[in-house]
């Protein structure tokens, strides 16, 4: 079944230019997990997060009284992760599904090409 283009006046195919701009407060952020589930308004809520455990050692610092100051050293429980919250995106279910596989085909497509290098630099160390 052929694609239905629109047309001008003229009867020449109609072309949407669009413009990617970033906002003056776009962020990059780094994330290991995350946490999905449904909104009120039957759309998905995607919280990004980075778990944390780097410092095991959690200094406790505390001003007494007279000024001065108290530090005590705490283990961090080994069993015990901080999942530390870095963003939160809201998407409409259609827009999930469509970007859900366009990051499957994505990383199917860069384990791909990271396979290839390590082949390549594998051999090249034979």
């Amino acid at each position: 079944m052929a694609e239905k283009v629109s047309k001008d006046s003229s009867n020449q195919p109609l072309v949407q230019k669009i413009n990617i701009v970033r906002s003056n407060d776009h962020r990059f952020y780094y994330s290991n997990g995350a946490m999905i589930g449904p909104t009120p308004r039957a759309e998905i809520s995607v919280q990004f997060y980075q778990e944390e455990n780097i410092f095991p050692q959690v200094k406790e610092r505390t001003v007494l009284a007279d000024g001065t100051t108290s530090e005590k050293e705490t283990q961090h429980p080994q069993n015990e992760v901080d999942r530390v919250i870095q963003t939160t995106i809201t998407l409409n279910p259609l827009l999930a599904k469509n970007l859900g596989k366009l990051l499957m085909d994505k990383s199917d497509e860069i384990l791909a090409q990271m396979t290839t290098i390590r082949e390549e630099i594998s051999a090249r160390n034979e």
